[in-house]
């Protein structure tokens, strides 16, 4: 019988051991939670579903009148913009006729009838001191600023062209001569820009009068 000697030597161990771990996951699944755990966190999450169809048409019946107030609201501030620029327009046109009316009654001696026939309807007419005539014409819609001589009819201006708008003349006289005149434009507008009928009105004295 053959007998092998026992190696009694000790190995000696690795100073360095090498411990292996699991993965673990810091952010916890519902599967890792016990049965108990996992049915109330499935119960606070709540079911996946969509939208159910009266809530589709509530919606959509809500988005309808939102855009038909929107739309009404929309017409009617353009429509005010819209009435507040014509306005705007027609008080910078009776403006830009009064100015040259006071310009022509400061530089006239009298208020006469006109010498030459005129196409129109002459409604005023002015004399100046160096023989000329100032008439205002209405040709259609149209008022018309002509200076005459004698001789000829020239410088024909237009003042106003808008049909909605009204000119009167007021003569104001003292012993039968004219002291000054008073023109007076006016016209009709829409309620809602707030003024319905506007008037402007200026008083210029004749040249040499008070």
């Amino acid at each position: 019988m053959n007998l092998r000697p026992v190696d009694n030597a000790v190995r000696p161990l690795n100073p360095v051991a090498r411990v292996i771990k699991p993965a673990v996951s810091l952010v916890p699944s519902a599967h890792s939670f016990p049965a108990p755990v996992e049915a109330i966190v499935r119960a606070t999450r709540g079911p996946r579903r969509g939208f159910a169809l009266i809530e589709l048409l509530t919606v959509m019946a809500l988005l309808t009148i939102i855009l038909g107030i929107g739309g009404i609201a929309y017409h009617d501030v353009m429509g005010l913009n819209s009435a507040q620029a014509h306005y705007r327009q027609r008080r910078a046109s009776a403006e830009y006729f009064l100015r040259h009316f006071a310009q022509d009654v400061r530089s006239a001696s009298n208020v006469t009838r006109p010498p030459l026939p005129t196409a129109g309807v002459p409604t005023f007419c002015l004399e100046r001191p160096d023989g000329a005539w100032v008439v205002y014409v209405a040709e259609g819609h149209t008022l018309q600023r002509v200076v005459a001589t004698p001789k000829q009819t020239d410088q024909k201006m237009p003042l106003l062209s808008d049909p909605g708008m009204a000119v009167k003349f007021d003569v104001e006289s003292r012993d039968g001569r004219a002291r000054a005149v008073v023109a007076t434009v006016e016209w009709e507008e829409p309620p809602r820009i707030g003024i319905s009928h506007p008037i402007l009105s200026l008083r210029v004295a004749l040249r040499g009068q008070p």
